[in-house]
């Protein structure tokens, strides 16, 4: 693949600058007729141009975009309007140069006989796996309306579920950096009164007071090695969560046996294993191969991992119920429904309602995670004061009675 710069004049006369990746100058050529363009410059640049596109970097594609995007393609197919001048008048009204570039790339590749599905394929940040899955089986099943309707229909309801789950995560997270903050606030402006206090009585101190006292003294003698390593530690962390998967997993894993947070974890990845199947069934496509769409999917290795083993067992001739029991990861719930559905022929209709139960259990918690977090936090709290009390309230009190002595 070549990468190009395209430098056009719009309708307004304003200049844009597009970066294009094809595959060589013929079809280059044929991009430009079909689109029409008024050309005032192309040139061949370096592949990595492409990710130093600025308007790629600080103008992601929100997931509501996306849905409008497939809401509007469904609306295409349900008329019967051609799809490539649907596409490019959708361009045309764009909220965004990246929509427009998008919307006009998939038209462009419509015309070179390439399918709606292997078009959209070439814009994987913007288009999931599970969409371009759901979009290639309506093609081959002649039910493209429907799902690209589905489509919507999923994007929606797993933002929806993922901004629940963020809004339940934000507050426990902010309330323990404002802890760490109010710590912090204590070591560095009421400590060292405490401590000339303490030193011009030449009193016996505790030893937890000692213990604090001598933190202080090392962390304000070092605390430029302590930051540096500090920083060090937090970077190479953050790294390695994103390179080494044995490190990602134990992390996956660790988040999901946190309180509160963990079952919150597990309860949304419940609801979007069930509803990823449920559409992948509902399309008419084999357990086996939707699974393993699924697991590309899923951002948590825990249950990717498990999706896959899963995928295996079926493989070997064993049923969905009994592959996902004996990974002993999902609730006697979710085991039982898909074992009535598939002994009913309702697995997608149990699906449906194990995707809703879950669902609204995510929903319950986002709702009330101020009560469900705090005794969690009362106890970090209580232990942060125990701490305080013992190693300053004890001698405090007993200098104010030898003062009074």
């Amino acid at each position: 693949m070549i990468t190009y710069k395209i430098h056009t004049i719009d309708e307004m006369g304003k200049n844009q600058v597009k970066t294009l990746e094809i595959a060589n100058e013929s079809q280059l050529q044929q991009y430009l007729d079909i689109m029409n363009l008024n050309v005032v410059k192309v040139e061949p640049v370096p592949g990595y141009m492409k990710y130093l596109d600025v308007r790629k970097i600080f103008g992601r594609i929100k997931t509501g975009q996306i849905i409008e995007i497939l809401e509007n393609m469904h609306v295409v197919v349900r008329s019967g309007l051609s799809m490539n001048t649907a596409l490019l008048d959708l361009a045309k009204e764009a909220d965004t140069p990246q929509i427009a570039n998008i919307l006009t790339d998939i038209s462009y590749s419509i015309q070179l006989s390439s399918s709606l599905s292997a078009a959209m394929e070439r814009h994987p940040k913007v288009f999931s796996s599970t969409v371009v899955g759901l979009i290639k089986i309506g093609e081959e099943t002649g039910e493209l309306e429907s799902t690209l309707k589905d489509a919507a229909i999923y994007l929606k309801r797993i933002d929806n579920l993922t901004s629940k789950l963020k809004s339940a995560i934000i507050l426990p997270v902010f309330t323990l950096v404002m802890m760490m903050g109010a710590m912090a606030f204590w070591m560095i402006v009421v400590m060292p009164s405490l401590i000339d206090v303490f030193e011009s009585f030449d009193m016996e101190l505790p030893f937890i007071t000692r213990v604090i006292i001598g933190s202080y003294y090392f962390l304000q003698a070092n605390a430029v090695q302590v930051l540096i390593v500090l920083v060090v530690a937090i970077v190479a962390f953050i790294v390695a969560k994103r390179k080494v998967y044995a490190v990602q997993f134990k992390v996956d894993q660790m988040l999901l046996k946190l309180p509160v947070i963990g079952i919150t974890l597990s309860y949304y990845n419940y609801a979007f294993v069930a509803e990823y199947t449920r559409l992948m069934v509902a399309a008419g496509l084999p357990l086996f191969q939707a699974l393993g769409i699924l697991s590309e999917s899923l951002k948590n290795l825990v249950f990717k991992t498990g999706v896959t083993r899963a995928r295996d067992l079926i493989s070997s001739g064993r049923t969905f119920s009994s592959s996902i029991s004996e990974l002993q990861m999902f609730t006697p719930l979710v085991v039982r429904m898909i074992s009535v559905g598939e002994q009913t022929g309702s697995l997608e209709a149990q699906l449906e309602y194990v995707s809703k139960y879950y669902y609204d259990k995510v929903d319950y918690i986002s709702e009330n995670i101020a009560a469900l977090i705090q005794p969690v936090l009362t106890v970090i709290l209580g232990f942060f004061l125990i701490i305080i009390m013992a190693g300053f309230l004890g001698p405090i009190s007993e200098m104010v009675t030898n003062i009074g002595k």
